[in-house]
């Protein structure tokens, strides 16, 4: 059974540090915070368009609007960082092992 871990992106996010395993996916829900959020590997509001992870966060990731959420499933071990260039506050640290 795939475990899933469920976070809600609402402004501001704290520095959250989830631990997963090797096939387990987050579940991103924006069930709160009434705006619309661009999750995407990179730091501090900047997508890093070399980092490799995740495909829905590679590149300039995606959109995730009010009331809607989206699982993305982690494959290989590493350290991710999450952000969202709509809020560079907001930036995620999923480690996977």
């Amino acid at each position: 059974m795939l475990r899933q871990t469920k976070w809600t992106w609402a402004y501001p996010l704290c520095s959250a540090q989830p631990e997963i395993t090797v096939g387990e996916s987050i579940h991103f829900a924006d069930e709160q915070s009434g705006v619309t959020h661009l999750l995407c590997l990179g730091k501090n509001g900047t997508c890093d368009m070399s980092a490799k992870g995740p495909q829905p966060l590679t590149g300039q990731g995606f959109t995730i609007q009010p009331g809607q959420t989206q699982d993305v499933q982690f494959d290989e071990e590493g350290v991710y960082v999450i952000t969202c260039p709509i809020h560079p506050s907001m930036n995620l640290l999923v480690t996977v092992q």
